[in-house]
């Protein structure tokens, strides 16, 4: 649409509206100093029964003054309603002076009656509802109910008026979001001057429960503005206002104005081309709440069916048939609305999570209205996580298990994704192994939120040589997960030490004796009987020179490198008789040294026996000449 050049500069005559609607009045200005439909009412002038339906107007000149119906009003107007949006940003000192049916409102003469507005108003000087400067005249049976917003630079802002300095206003009120900045009011802006009568702001909607003036009005809240008991109560004094300005107070016909709904609406105005049912439906809507209600953060395992929860009930808002939306769910999970779906219960969560991980939830619930704006709903937020608990063992003592300190040792499991309840026992544990005559002797005192439990082992088996595994099963009962079930597993060491076979080596010092080549060597071999945790040496050391344990420089000597890798893998050690000119037997012994292992520092001793090859004899020579 092109924009509207503003009616003007004074408009002196009477504008008949006859109900009728003039739709997207469109004004983009900069230079106007008055700028809406009309630019000035003037004192006399009058529009009547008229509609502004869907303006857009936007107004930038230096202190403007902007209004929908407008920009200065001297005169009256009297059954006129405007909706839409304006937007009043001044580069002057003073700022705009912006208000959804006047920007300025002025004179002896000047008169709003059976009005209202609910378009949003924004502006950067002074900004109403209704009025964004009201100098004087009167304000009777109007309303606003759009939201009034500050730009850079407001002064005052006020859901019907945005400063009240002269004139009266009566038997009206406001609804609409008031922006809450300094100089901000429900009904009008701050320090107020002039005459009050029976007029009122919704503290809810607003924002505002006091508007910080000394003087009346004071806000009401939403319940209390919405009685249709007609005009009596809060409303008494509405039934005694000269609303067409023909100073006749009380009169009937045109005077009675107002229908007050139901207990879910605000008043409306009888006249004017908006009709009352269409009035009602642009009222500000009250949304549903949750109330003090919450959902505390959910933890659920993985794989494992929940335990169905309920979301609480919503209240208030525009009415019951109350509907109900979540946001995306854990996989595995669904939402039942209404008790129709797979949980069987209205407002439930059930199923089983398959996938870990965490979802911001919430939880949306819309009233029995046709509204769905996101301001007309209520939400509960939580979280949901999903998790696959684990356990592992988390020490021992002592710090490596063998067969021979089982007994007494203790394993400190620990959870990751769990936590153990208060009051578990032994029974909550499982120990599955292939250490015969293991068992859980006892279990540390466990307190709600521990993620870690003590055991202490019992063991009375018997020795074994080759490593063994220790699984241990942390129960369902013992987590704070239904359902939940943890394994860890440790190794377990047979006892530390060093294997050698045979014992005994029987040799000849003749290497050919029984008619063999090797009569003099023999062989034995030696193994760790548990892993070592780095390189562990056996140093094979001979008692005397008749045997040697290789062919190196250190004859007497065989050292033996076991690692954590080939710790098991035998390795041997060769002896060899050594001969001599005498004829005595010898019986060697072969001691073995260990470094590296702890608390062992000697292996067994071979006995190394060597049957020597020479006889002993007197040797007579038969010469007789040396014979003596």
């Amino acid at each position: 649409y092109a924009s509207w050049t503003p009616i003007g500069p004074a408009y002196a005559a009477i504008f008949q509206g006859n109900d009728r609607t003039i739709r997207n009045l469109t004004i983009d200005d900069s230079t106007s100093a008055r700028v809406g439909l009309f630019a000035q009412l003037g004192s006399g002038a009058r529009a009547e029964r008229l509609g502004l339906a869907d303006a857009s107007i936007s107004a930038s000149a230096d202190g403007v003054y902007a209004g929908i119906l407008a920009g200065d009003l001297e005169g009256a107007a009297f059954g006129v309603h405007s909706t839409g949006a304006l937007a009043a940003d001044s580069s002057g000192a003073e700022g705009a002076r912006a208000g959804g049916l006047a920007g300025r409102m002025g004179g002896a003469g000047a008169r709003l009656a059976a009005s209202h507005s609910t378009a949003s108003v924004s502006g950067d000087g002074l900004v109403g509802g209704l009025v964004g400067l009201k100098a004087g005249g009167a304000i009777v049976a109007s309303y606003a109910a759009g939201p009034v917003r500050a730009l850079s630079g407001a002064r005052r802002l006020g859901g019907l008026v945005g400063r009240h300095s002269g004139g009266s206003l009566s038997a009206s009120y406001a609804a609409g979001p008031v922006q809450a900045v300094s100089g901000a009011g429900g009904l009008v802006g701050s320090n107020p001057r002039g005459t009050f009568t029976a007029s009122y702001w919704d503290a809810d909607l607003t924002g505002f429960s006091d508007d910080a003036n000394a003087n009346p009005p004071e806000g009401r809240g939403t319940t209390q503005l919405r009685q249709p008991t007609g005009y009596s109560g809060l409303y008494a004094a509405w039934d005694d206002q000269d609303v067409d300005g023909d100073s006749t107070p009380g009169e009937s016909g045109d005077d009675d104005v107002w229908d007050f709904g139901t207990s879910q609406q605000h008043p409306a105005l009888k006249l004017g081309a908006l009709g009352v049912a269409a009035q009602f439906a642009r009222q500000p809507n009250v949304p549903p709440t949750f109330g003090a209600a919450t959902v505390q953060d959910k933890r659920f395992q993985n794989g494992q069916p929940i335990a169905l929860f309920q979301i609480p009930a919503a209240s208030g808002g525009e009415g019951a048939g109350y509907t109900y939306e979540a946001s995306a769910l854990p996989q595995g999970l669904s939402f039942d609305a209404d008790g129709t779906g797979s949980c069987g219960q209205p407002r439930a969560i059930c199923g089983t999570p398959t996938q870990d991980g965490e979802t911001p939830m919430t939880i949306h619930a819309h009233d029995g209205d046709a509204n769905r704006e996101n301001s007309d709903r209520a939400s509960l937020t939580f979280t949901i996580r999903v998790v696959t608990p684990s356990a592992a063992i988390g020490s021992t003592s002592p710090a490596t298990l063998t067969e021979a300190n089982l007994n007494n040792a203790t394993l400190t499991v620990t959870l990751t994704n769990a936590t153990f309840e208060s009051g578990v026992t032994k029974s909550s544990f499982t120990l599955t192994t292939n250490v015969p005559g293991l068992t859980i002797g006892s279990l540390a005192t466990v307190t709600a939120g521990d993620a870690s439990a003590t055991l202490t082992l019992s063991y009375g088996g018997t020795n074994f040589d080759t490593p063994r595994t220790l699984l241990v099963t942390v129960a369902a009962s013992a987590h704070d997960l239904a359902g939940a079930l943890a394994t860890a597993t440790v190794s377990v060491a047979p006892t530390p030490g060093v294997a050698i076979a045979p014992s005994s080596l029987s040799l000849q010092e003749d290497p050919n004796a029984g008619g063999g080549t090797t009569a003099n060597v023999g062989t034995y071999r030696v193994v760790l009987q548990s892993p070592p945790q780095s390189n562990v040496t056996v140093m094979a050391t001979s008692a005397a020179a008749a045997v040697h344990l290789d062919t190196d420089s250190t004859p007497l000597t065989r050292a033996l490198t076991f690692t954590p890798t080939n710790w098991s893998t035998a390795q041997t050690v060769t002896a060899t008789a050594q001969p001599d000119d005498d004829s005595r037997n010898e019986s060697v012994q072969v001691t073995h040294a260990v470094t590296g292992y702890p608390g062992v520092t000697t292996a067994q001793t071979v006995t190394v026996e060597v049957s020597d090859d020479e006889t002993a004899a007197i040797l007579l020579d038969a010469n007789p000449a040396t014979t003596s």
